[in-house]
């Protein structure tokens, strides 16, 4: 058992039974625990060894360019280059990467994010917003939630600060024209993942599936990316509906010409009205909170679809 000091970095904590969804996640919760245990193990022995004068795991902020931007074993450190409010209570974090480096992310991989709250390690897993293939930076997307951990220490990021990163992670594995049509199952944030996925279809001139996104949100002030998707509409394989579950009685004013609205959640009447009676090869992916993706898996089940036929992030 390593000796504890006051000079070692703070151990991690562990999470609550309760904080594993039960869903087979990859990584678990647990396995990213087990995995900042060994991390935090490797801390300690560098600075006991002071083979790290500054004690950081990642690399200096000038580390050359012989390294890649990510690694799965230990954290690199990434400068916060601009904060942009998406939403009253979501924003935007550019984060910078080497000249000429990218990720190296496949679509729909995330990363892991490590802050301190109190000396006390917070982790969580985000999937970046910019293309896969993007050089010199990338971009978070994160809700800031009033009692969420991760969210005291997301709120204070500041351009010229420097967050801690590893990755990539995730298992999720598409193919040029694997499938005729994509659904995507969206819930707030749960838009990240999508994004990367839309980008790559509607970026591939080769590519012929088309992409229905079906994205939940509150109110229609809440839809996150909405220049984004606003300008993937204009291409022919992409289209949206936006499932609006406390919008006003009254129609907006404010919504967009063209933009389709549909006023309640996500509901085994609008899924049966987008994919039932579908004969075309096709695929859905989910993600959101772990109620809606729940409440997907279930209403999906019920239109007699197998798990082959759907993916959660």
């Amino acid at each position: 058992m390593m000796a504890e000091s006051t000079d070692l970095p703070e151990k991690p904590v562990k999470p609550l039974d309760s904080d594993c969804c039960g869903n087979g996640c990859v990584p678990c919760v647990f396995d990213i625990y087990d995995e900042e245990m060994r991390i935090w193990e490797q801390e300690c022995l560098r600075l006991q060894h002071k083979d790290n004068e500054h004690g950081n795991v990642s690399d200096s902020e000038d580390s050359g360019n012989e390294e890649p931007a990510l690694s799965k074993d230990k954290y690199r450190r990434v400068e916060v280059i601009s904060v942009t409010m998406e939403t009253k209570d979501s924003a935007r974090y550019r984060m910078r990467l080497p000249r000429g480096k990218s990720l190296g992310l496949s679509t729909g991989q995330h990363i892991i994010i490590r802050g301190y709250l109190d000396s006390t390690p917070v982790t969580r897993q985000y999937t970046p917003i910019s293309s896969v293939e993007v050089k010199g930076y990338f971009d978070l997307l994160i809700k800031i939630y009033p009692k969420g951990q991760m969210s005291q220490v997301v709120k204070t990021w500041k351009e010229g600060e420097y967050v801690d990163i590893r990755g990539p992670f995730g298992t999720f594995s598409y193919k040029r024209n694997q499938c005729q049509t994509l659904y995507l199952l969206a819930a707030g944030t749960g838009i990240a993942p999508m994004s990367q996925v839309i980008q790559a279809v509607v970026g591939d001139e080769d590519e012929e599936t088309r992409v229905r996104l079906i994205y939940a949100c509150r109110t229609y002030s809440d839809i996150l990316m909405k220049d984004e998707l606003d300008a993937w509409s204009s291409f022919w394989n992409f289209s949206v509906i936006y499932a609006l579950s406390q919008e006003s009685d009254e129609p907006s004013r404010c919504y967009r010409y063209g933009d389709q609205v549909h006023a309640g959640r996500v509901s085994d009447t609008l899924l049966d009205s987008e994919l039932g009676n579908r004969k075309e090869n096709f695929l859905v992916l989910i993600c959101g909170t772990k109620t809606f993706e729940a409440d997907m898996i279930d209403h999906l089940k019920t239109l007699g679809l197998s798990e082959d036929k759907f993916f959660r992030f």
